[in-house]
């Protein structure tokens, strides 16, 4: 995919490219229904307390990323879905409507994760986003609250919505994941864990390994 030329997510919507944290392919029944590709997006202003993932927060870091090239890498050999999380897609709506664009193209499903509301996204009306919106199929909106995490399939806490903006994934389907169903990957740079852990699960974890001499790279969350 190349390395980042903008430095901020700010500067490569100005110039049409997403600014991405970290990719995966293949995810199945974590952030969303059935085998899915993820895109995990740069930026993020909200900075909900307990985050699993802050290192995407900044407006630095990441890498640029054409979405039409990118679509193609992540989805052209296999069927699966998308899911884009963060950060925060919302901010840097033009770009993922693109990728979201090339994965209904592609009769793909499309399942977002924002920590905003969706009434205070429409109501602000900004064309991107709306445009961004109308390619969505799942959203799962709210910021994440630590004071009420866990024990719901494919969000982070309980006050977040799992809401069907189009008909293209059945409400049964959409609604009936695991609670902290998590998948533990393994590659040549490491162990990384996928998902949406139920509270303390993944301290417990990341403690196991440690006793073992193993180390857990950034983990990934909705």
């Amino acid at each position: 995919m190349g390395d980042a030329v903008a430095d901020t997510p700010d500067a490569a919507a100005a110039e049409g490219l997403l600014m991405v944290s970290d990719t995966a392919r293949d995810i199945v029944d974590v952030l969303g229904p059935g085998h899915r590709s993820v895109v995990w997006v740069q930026g993020c202003r909200i900075g909900c307390a307990g985050c699993m993932v802050p290192e995407t927060w900044g407006r630095h870091g990441g890498r640029e990323v054409d979405p039409r090239r990118l679509a193609a890498e992540l989805l052209d050999d296999n069927t699966a879905d998308l899911t884009v999380s963060g950060g925060e897609p919302t901010e840097q709506p033009a770009a993922v409507a693109v990728l979201l664009g090339e994965a209904r193209r592609r009769g793909r499903t499309t399942w977002v994760y924002t920590g905003r509301v969706l009434e205070d996204l429409v109501a602000e009306a900004d064309p991107d986003v709306l445009a961004m919106l109308e390619l969505v199929d799942v959203l799962v909106d709210g910021p994440f609250d630590q004071d009420r995490a866990g024990g719901v399939g494919y969000r982070g806490s309980r006050n977040q919505r799992l809401l069907h903006l189009s008909g293209a994934v059945g409400t049964r389907e959409a609604e009936g994941g695991a609670p902290g169903r998590i998948e533990i990957r393994v590659d040549d740079t490491g162990l990384s864990v996928v998902g949406i852990p139920e509270p303390g699960a993944l301290e417990r974890l990341e403690e196991d390994l440690a006793a073992r001499g193993i180390a857990v790279r950034p983990r990934r969350r909705a």
